[in-house]
């Protein structure tokens, strides 16, 4: 076994999830499929060498993006916000103004058209799962991967958001992209922090699209070995994401050396796993002893790990996306609501998948007149 970061040997197996789907955010028409969808087994392992923590089982053939894939979460006003702020730092940042900017992994371009609404930019995109429904002009989408498409790109700016952690072969990847575009393009990556999961207890963040997960350490040394010059690693989003801005150089940065705090963060996470998985089972089953209905919110990766791991007591899941609606989850097949059917059979406990939701779905629910028990997963 070696780290597909820095291919060091020294690696600590850490943990054996099990099998969960193969695509948390795979949009299930009947219950039936949900409950028949494709497992994966998912293994933690921790390299020694760079910080770098990773799924030795992951089989990248097993994933098969399409249009059936739902994963935006621009449908929070708390996320979209997010997302308008970080625009408006990088047109700062990079004077982002009719310049042509390109976005690796796009989903349906939400952040792209923003980027060139912001500045008058031109965009170009690629993704698989793309449906299509484009009516920017300025914009331009693929319904292909990157790696797919023959010859160089000239772009000022390249941007790519939780794409990596989806790449097993991350370096080689980065390699690739660096080799269709020119010296002096800027390079903005933003990938879960595994921070978050290991020091934070963010374990429904594990899932099998996500063959690695950074730290700051590893995700500047896969940057610097792919022939980068690294600038800055940045946490946002609360800490639960990281952010890299690069740039394309005939002289990349030098290799850093490893946080040497992160092995002991991530050979006490195995305890801290366990630990979260055997209170959950307890407050849920407690619960159902009690007549309670339960309801999560969030029906994301977190929401799937969740139902796939502690939830079958839970007897639906909330999520503001409309394309989710009526949809069933991956693995469990509990059905997906709207937040306003929640008032047909109010629950007496919602589990929150995500804390930084708290205040808006807290609203959400005053607003439906419904005064639930909240718990913070």
């Amino acid at each position: 076994m070696s780290c597909p970061v820095c291919t060091s040997n020294e690696i600590i197996q850490l943990l054996d999830v099990g099998a969960l789907p193969v695509l948390c955010n795979q949009l299930c028409a009947t219950e039936q499929a949900a409950r028949e969808v494709p497992l994966g087994r998912i293994q933690i392992a921790f390299c020694r060498g760079c910080g770098h923590v990773f799924n030795p089982a992951f089989d990248a053939s097993k994933l098969q993006y399409s249009p059936e894939y739902e994963n935006s979460l621009h449908c929070s006003g708390m996320f979209q916000r997010y997302a308008d702020d970080l625009v408006q730092q990088l047109v700062k940042r990079y004077d982002l103004r009719q310049k042509s900017v390109m976005e690796v992994g796009c989903g349906q371009g939400d952040f792209l058209r923003s980027l060139c609404a912001a500045g008058d930019n031109r965009g170009f995109g690629f993704d698989p799962s793309y449906a299509g429904g484009n009516e920017d002009p300025r914009v331009t989408i693929r319904a292909a991967s990157f790696a797919d498409i023959e010859g160089s790109h000239r772009a000022d700016f390249v941007c790519c958001r939780h794409v990596l952690e989806h790449i097993d072969q991350p370096r080689e990847f980065l390699k690739a992209l660096v080799a269709k575009l020119e010296p002096g393009t800027a390079v903005v990556f933003e990938v879960p922090n595994v921070l978050f999961t290991i020091r934070d207890g963010g374990i429904w963040d594990i899932i099998y699209e996500h063959c690695g997960y950074f730290s700051p350490s590893s995700l500047r040394r896969v940057f610097q070995l792919a022939g980068l010059r690294v600038h800055e690693v940045e946490e946002s989003f609360n800490g639960q994401f990281l952010v890299v801005h690069a740039e394309v150089s005939d002289t990349p940065s030098v290799v850093d050396s490893v946080d040497p705090s992160l092995e002991g963060l991530a050979e006490g996470f195995a305890q801290t796993y366990r630990q979260k998985i055997d209170e959950w089972h307890a407050v849920l089953r407690q619960a159902h002893l009690g007549g309670e209905r339960v309801v999560a919110w969030g029906a994301g990766s977190k929401g799937n790990t969740f139902l796939n791991l502690v939830g079958q007591d839970v007897a639906a899941i909330v999520d503001i996306n409309p394309k989710k609606r009526g949809k069933f989850v991956a693995g469990t097949g509990q059905p997906i609501l709207a937040p306003e059917q929640l008032a047909e059979n109010p629950p007496l406990t919602v589990v929150i998948m995500n804390p930084v939701y708290r205040a808006e779905i807290a609203t959400t629910l005053d607003a439906l007149g419904i005064e639930p028990r909240l718990l913070v997963a």
